[in-house]
């Protein structure tokens, strides 16, 4: 946390855009950065180092979805680096973990029906994680239970989506043509259905039947 601060300090005194420099000497940046330097979030306002008041609207990442400095969240996350909810390996049983799942499925199926032990929770890390494990599952689906061989399998995503930048990913994006380029072989049978479009949609499947 010294560090941190140590390094916070250093860049509050640099010019105006001092701070972007800083920033492109040391990482590699995928955004046009501004030349604000954020110092301090709570709830979904950021504050910059000249004491500039924002509102988050990029709060995407992590936890923040919650908002910044969230005291529920951050009594959890503390409790964990204390050792109260030890971080084990997913082949140790985990009291929260199954608390929360419970409460998942229990959630499911109040509603969109069935019984809470018709639904099984898995836990990913990212976003990214989720959505390739999903097509994972999708898969494994239509080849156990469905006979359909893996050649004749259709991935199906919507338009004017952001699944992250892995490579399996990244080909859900139809428009993302910088995640693809030079990336390939890449993987096959990934097709696109209009976005808040249910009759594209229902031909699409129409089609496929």
């Amino acid at each position: 946390m010294k560090v941190i601060n140590s390094v916070l300090s250093k860049l509050r005194n640099l010019p105006k855009d001092g701070a972007k420099r800083q920033l492109h000497q040391f990482a590699k940046i995928l955004y046009e950065q501004h030349d604000v330097l954020m110092v301090h979030g709570k709830g979904s306002t950021l504050t910059d180092s000249k004491g500039k008041d924002y509102i988050d609207m990029h709060s995407m990442y992590s936890a923040i979805p919650v908002g910044h400095a969230n005291e529920e969240f951050n009594s959890v996350y503390q409790d964990i680096m204390d050792g109260k909810l030890p971080m084990t390996h997913g082949a140790f049983p985990k009291e929260d973990m199954e608390k929360a799942a419970r409460r998942i499925a229990t959630h499911t199926a109040e509603s969109i029906g069935g019984r809470p032990e018709d639904y099984q929770v898995y836990f990913n890390n990212t976003g990214a994680e989720a959505v390739g494990t999903a097509d994972k599952f999708a898969k494994q689906h239509a080849y156990r239970v469905r006979g359909i061989a893996d050649e004749d399998k259709v991935s199906v995503a919507m338009t004017e989506n952001f699944h992250g930048r892995m490579v399996g990913t990244s080909l859900f994006d139809p428009k993302k043509t910088l995640s693809r380029e030079g990336f390939g072989p890449h993987v096959p049978n990934v097709e696109h259905i209009k976005w808040d479009d249910p009759d594209d949609a229902r031909r699409f499947f129409e089609k496929k039947r």
